[in-house]
């Protein structure tokens, strides 16, 4: 029950202006950037650029993995019917939340899909994992979660990415 604690208390304040002001800031960031996928796109296309798998096989790779979370999500989202938190907060700055059900997190649900299904080490996908734990955490903080839907985004999306992987790999090592 702790890391539940601490999850729903992220998005509350220190009392200090400028850390509160910072750490909103990072979590505004980090949460627009797992919009739509974008931080993933962005890593899956850094691999391509390194030339660690080519271009066709990175865009089918995404296809799979964003198509099957989306899926995933909403199909979800639409027999839980979980309301979002009431609360708007003032850390969300630029970040759009989103008018579905709140549970799973679909941004959570992506990244931590895409964490597991895309490394191809352990180390990796250990990195990959603390992506998407930074990706669970600003969605609480910018109160457009709760914590049983960050959770359960990251439990989802860690099994769809282990239904994934061998797929996965296996397109990026032969496109």
């Amino acid at each position: 029950m702790g890391a539940f604690r601490l999850l729903e208390n992220s998005g509350e304040s220190s009392g200090d202006p400028a850390e509160s002001s910072v750490v909103d800031q990072i979590a505004s960031v980090i949460s627009a950037i797992s919009d739509h996928g974008i931080g993933i796109v962005v890593l899956v296309g850094l691999g391509v650029l390194t030339k660690r798998f080519s271009l066709r096989a990175a865009l089918i790779a995404l296809a799979l993995v964003g198509f099957s979370s989306l899926g995933l999500s909403i199909g979800s989202k639409r027999l839980v019917k979980k309301e979002r938190p009431d609360e708007p907060s003032p850390a969300a700055g630029f970040v759009r939340t989103p008018s579905s059900s709140s549970f799973p997190s679909g941004h959570t649900l992506a990244a931590a899909t895409a964490a597991v299904a895309f490394p191809a080490s352990a180390l990796g996908v250990s990195v990959g994992l603390i992506g998407a734990t930074g990706v669970a955490w600003s969605r609480v903080h910018v109160k457009a979660h709760d914590a049983v839907d960050v959770v359960g985004g990251v439990g989802f999306g860690i099994a769809l990415g282990l239904i994934l992987r061998r797929a996965v790999q296996a397109i990026l090592r032969s496109w």
